[in-house]
């Protein structure tokens, strides 16, 4: 199988091989284009659709590797992970046979077989058959690459041009370079070439025409003046000496060996030189953390680009981080002058005639300076040239503000290696066979490398010189002492630890010892507050410590105010702490997020038992308004859970276990109430059950949510703690309620009363709030009514936004089946209103609920319902999800959509029997009796209403029962079964009138 890119795009396999038009040619133009890389699907989605794929794009693009594999052979693609990669010899595509020609060209010219060269590159460029991809070459996704191998064809064929006239053949090259000056009219290199080749053949005048037509062009274009080079040579054919003008330097080290990925780097470099609008000198700086390969990516781009500058390109390293003292701008300018051919003895002794006539050398040049390694941005301001022909690249691990600010230039961050792209890395040291052979590890391997390429190649280093090593056995010595297993034996500087000690010890002693507090700290990112209170440094200080680690590539940014390291960085600077300095900022930490979380509390659940305040740690007097409250507990969650876990944290993780009811936040609640399970006094062990019953309630698995209510009340009563044992009994009654149990749940209830009335204490709104509930259910709406308002003004007294708004919600669906619908859309509102306020998904759904339920305008229930349903299923709430869904399928019958109605209804029967809500579970079923019954479906109707009597009736659900009989005595009707009917009619009749119900 053959790959013919360069003119068209063909396949061959002995014939000409049809590849599927559209988008599945698109498909391979672009693996081909990164062959034997691995590419993302969301990168190939954007490459075959741009900014608008279809929903059904991944599966679309499945479906096109499918035709392509059909084709090309099974193994031709290969899907690794989430990417996929063209496998195939670069011999097997002309681009690449046309590579190794020119390769081997250089080399042979190198040798100095200048006649062997000539051939050779004259070989390479006959493969050359036209625009790379022919009609696809004007894809965005093929852009970069079609524009890399034209460049790369016109420095092989410059190279060769200037081999010819050195072998004295010029006359030969005339009609080709004239043809290329045309093509490419501002390509002065190719200009010199022909005014050389003119001349030599005895056309001066000729030769000098070429100079003014490319001069004038240059100047009404782009307003610019040749470049120095080809002034000179018309100068020396003016003179009639030889045209043999001096070698532009070449400075740029050798590109690496294993360079891999950094497509979207590469393209970006492209596009921000291309960007600078003349006379703007174009600067671009490169900027990112140690080991992440910012010079090689330059190199790499500057190697590529170098046709766009034939007047050569400028390397320095300025050891902006280095053993030795930074380079001072003096010195560099000296070797730059050096560089374009100043003898050492005749550069300028002061500075700034120095730089005066560097800027002279370089004006009109278009010549690539790279500044490698800087410090800061003072270091380099001399250094840039003056001339907008030239373009400045520098390198450096801190951010170069100033750079941007004072000169324009624009700014680029190196991020580290996408895992694909470091696995393929780590590859091209092995094998892809071994490998692949541990996809696992090698996963494990590059990630404990933080993605950075410098990493990942000593740890590659290390595993290639042992063969019959395998990668499993090297991740886990690195996961043991990384920076031990990441350094190659014997080389000083290759080790990841030596590369951060130079950026550690570029900073000042304060943003060191920050650097190392944030190794030690347990949270996964950092406001200038939390560091503030660990290092003890007002938090202005803080701020300015962080950003500056932020211009130094130690920390990134995370949002407004937010910073944290990579994994590497943090365990570095973990290293670099001592005990007792973690210590301190542990608990400067840990006092910090107590204080903050208890005033959190105090403002959204001031009615919840919670452990004893430590008398040793400080406490606002007042607590935090709501909206601030919300907004820092949703920012800062992870890091509270993270801080919640450590050991003697329980007071903190007892704060959390509102935020947690409110949202359920799965694993993370368990794991921090396990770990507050651990404490040693019998208080914080009592909140920890508390905790995890609730876990397992919100979880709607009830043993195990009855073992933890039951623990609670045995600890409760050993430490002699009233409230908490309150507490356990009513929720070990909302367990009984769930279950149908009334009887057992309204005397867990009135134990839970009694206790509080004998210490006397404020009876607890929530225990009142389930007394309603219970009688809700049994059909004793006026008892339920007056309970929900005794709860109501116990909530309000309190200053429990989070009860009002849960009880005026369950005060809403009382009113509704009492009839009183305004009423009922008043609290209702009011609690949606103090719900979005507190930011509480569990109270939102209440609230929509409810005005779903009491609304008469269908398709305002409809609303209601669906954001119900929305809020509960992404908070992970089955149970309320099952309400949502019930209160959603009367929207859609009343909007005539039956069959959408019906599966709400299956909806709500299966969600509500996952979270036992047996009160639902009735209601929806029957409701969905009712839906079939509409559609004329008897059977299932019956069957449906059926079910729902004799549940309600068993379970003694009065209001469900009489409704349940209300549809049952229709479908009876229906039946042709008038007896029937007329009984189950009376009996729903005398219990409405027994309830109060509608």
């Amino acid at each position: 199988m053959r790959f013919r890119i360069l003119g068209g795009f063909e396949v061959e396999d002995g014939g000409q091989v049809l590849v599927p038009p559209g988008k599945p040619r698109l498909l391979l133009a672009v693996l081909l284009s990164r062959l034997n890389e691995p590419v993302p699907v969301p990168e190939l989605v954007d490459a075959v659709w741009g900014e608008h794929p279809p929903a059904s794009a991944v599966e679309n693009l499945r479906n096109y590797v499918h035709q392509l594999r059909r084709i090309l052979g099974r193994d031709a693609v290969l899907r690794q992970g989430v990417t996929y990669r063209l496998v195939a010899e670069p011999s097997t595509v002309d681009a690449g046979e046309f590579e190794a020609g020119i390769a081997a060209a250089e080399e042979a010219a190198a040798r100095g077989d200048l006649a062997v060269a000539r051939d050779l590159f004259r070989t390479a460029s006959a493969r050359w058959r036209g625009r790379p991809f022919g009609a696809l070459a004007d894809e965005p996704a093929l852009a970069t690459y079609v524009l890399r191998l034209s460049e790369r064809r016109l420095a092989a064929l410059e190279r060769r041009f200037d081999i010819e006239l050195e072998l004295g053949d010029g006359a030969a090259t005339v009609v080709e370079l004239t043809v290329l000056t045309s093509e490419n009219p501002y390509r002065e290199r190719l200009h010199g070439q022909l005014m050389r080749a003119l001349s030599g053949s005895g056309r001066k005048a000729d030769a000098l025409k070429v100079f003014r037509d490319l001069r004038e062009k240059l100047v009404t274009g782009l307003g610019i003046e040749p470049g120095a080079e080809l002034t000179d040579l018309q100068h020396a054919i003016l003179r009639d000496q030889p045209a043999d003008p001096a070698r532009p330097p070449a400075e740029l080290p050798p590109a690496a060996a294993y360079f891999t990925g950094r497509s979207a780097e590469l393209k970006r470099l492209d596009e921000l030189v291309s960007a600078v609008e003349r006379p703007a000198l174009p600067v671009v700086a490169v900027v990112g953390p140690p080991g992440v390969g910012k010079t090689a990516l330059v190199v790499q781009w500057a190697h590529d680009a170098a046709a766009s500058f034939p007047d050569g390109a400028l390397f320095i390293d300025l050891h902006g981080f280095h053993r030795q003292r930074p380079m001072p701008a003096a010195e560099a300018v000296g070797h730059l002058l050096i560089s374009l051919g100043v003898e050492a003895r005749a550069v300028p002794a002061r500075h700034e005639d120095a730089v005066k006539l560097y800027r002279s050398m370089v004006a009109g040049r278009r010549i690539l300076v790279v500044l490698d390694n800087a410090r800061s941005a003072e270091q380099v301001r001399d250094l840039l040239p003056g001339s907008p022909s030239a373009v400045a690249v520098v390198t450096s691990r801190n951010r170069l503000t100033g750079l941007v600010a004072g000169h324009g230039a624009r700014s680029m961050t190196v991020p580290p290696l996408p895992a694909a792209d470091a696995v393929h890395l780590l590859g091209r040291f092995l094998d892809d066979t071994r490998v692949a052979e541990q996809p696992a590890a090698a996963a494990g391997l590059v990630e404990a490398c933080d993605g950075l390429p410098l990493a990942v190649c000593i740890a590659a280093a290390n595993l290639a010189e042992d063969a019959h090593r395998d990668i499993a056995s090297h991740l886990s010595e690195l996961r043991l002492d990384r920076f031990a297993a990441l350094a190659v034996d014997g080389e000083r500087d290759l080790r990841v630890a030596a590369t951060f000690d130079l950026s550690y010890e570029s900073l000042a002693e304060a943003e060191q010892r920050t650097f190392r507090v944030l190794g030690v700290l347990p949270s996964h990112d950092f406001t200038p507050e939390s560091v503030a209170a660990a290092t003890g440094c007002p938090v202005g200080e803080a701020r300015d410590r962080l950003r500056r680690l932020a211009r130094a590539h130690l920390v990134e940014p995370r949002g407004a105010d937010r910073y944290a390291p990579h994994d590497l960085l943090r365990e570095y600077a973990r290293g670099r702490a001592g005990a007792a300095e973690a210590e301190r900022a542990g608990a400067g930490l840990y006092a910090y997020y107590l204080r903050r979380c208890d005033s959190a509390a105090r403002a959204m659940w001031p009615q919840m038992i919670r452990l004893p305040y430590p008398a040793d740690q400080p406490r606002d007097a007042e607590p935090a308004p709501v909206a601030e409250a919300v907004a820092w507990l949703n920012a800062e969650l992870a890091n509270l859970v993270a801080v919640a876990l450590q050991p003697g944290a329980g007071p903190l993780a007892d704060l959390l276990r509102g935020w947690f009811w409110g949202r359920g936040f799965g694993e993370q609640w368990h794991a921090v109430a396990t770990a507050a399970a651990a404490a040693d006094d019998l208080p914080g062990r009592t909140m920890a059950a508390l905790s995890l019953g609730n876990y397992y309630q919100r979880r709607h698995d009830a043993p195990a949510a009855q073992i933890q209510y039951e623990q609670t009340l045995r600890l409760s009563r050993e430490a002699g703690w009233p409230e908490a044992e309150a507490v356990a009994e009513s929720a070990i009654g909302s367990l009984a309620f769930l279950r149908g149990e009334f009887e057992k749940a309204v005397e867990h209830i009135e134990r839970s009363l009694d206790v509080t009335r004998r210490t006397g204490g404020a009876p607890a709104g929530d225990a009142f709030n389930m007394l309603a509930g219970a009688h809700f259910t049994l059909g004793r709406l006026a008892a339920a009514h007056d309970y929900l308002r005794r709860a109501l003004a116990l909530a309000e007294q309190s200053g429990a936004r989070t009860a009002v708004a849960l009880t005026r919600g369950n005060l809403a669906l009382v009113l509704s089946q009492q009839g009183a619908t305004d009423e009922a859309v008043a609290e209702a509102t009011e609690a949606l209103r103090l719900a979005r306020e507190l930011d509480e998904p569990l109270l939102e759904t209440v609230a929509r609920v409810s005005l779903a339920t009491a609304t008469s305008d269908p398709q305002q229930s409809r609303r209601h319902a669906e954001q119900a349903a929305e809020v509960s299923s992404a908070a992970g709430d089955a149970g309320g999800e099952g309400q949502a869904r019930n209160a959603l399928a009367p929207a859609y019958l009343a909007l005539g959509r039956t069959r959408d109605a019906i599966t709400q209804y299956e909806a709500a029967v299966r969600l509500a029997a996952q979270a036992s809500d047996v009160y639902v579970e009735i209601d929806a079923t029957t409701g969905l009796a009712a839906a079939h019954l509409s559609r004329g479906d008897l059977a299932p109707a019956t069957a449906a209403a059926e079910q729902a009597v004799e549940r309600a009736r068993a379970g003694g659900y009065r209001v469900l029962l009489a409704r349940a009989l209300t549809v049952l005595s229709a479908i009876y009707r229906r039946r042709d079964r008038p007896a029937e009917a007329a009984s189950a009619r009376q009996e729903a009749e005398r219990l409405r009138e027994e309830t109060g119900g509608r």
